[in-house]
């Protein structure tokens, strides 16, 4: 199972950990590994982007009566 995440970033205060959560999913992710970090700039815009990739377990959220247990 793949999930890409192209557009997320880091809130402030937030974890590199934190912000690999399937966010808005009704999966959790376990992180596990970190995989690769991958390093581009553009320089037409003069930003440089850090990609990182990630490995773990994802499993369905249990839900009860719509809270999550």
């Amino acid at each position: 199972m793949l999930f890409d995440q192209p557009a997320d970033h880091l809130e402030p205060n937030e974890s590199l950990q934190g912000a690999a959560v399937l966010k808005g999913s009704t999966y959790e992710f376990k992180l596990q590994y970190l995989i690769n970090i991958f390093r581009w700039h553009t320089f037409v815009h003069g930003t440089t982007y850090l990609h990182f990739t990630f490995a773990g377990r994802a499993s369905p959220i249990a839900w009860n009566r719509g809270t999550q247990t």
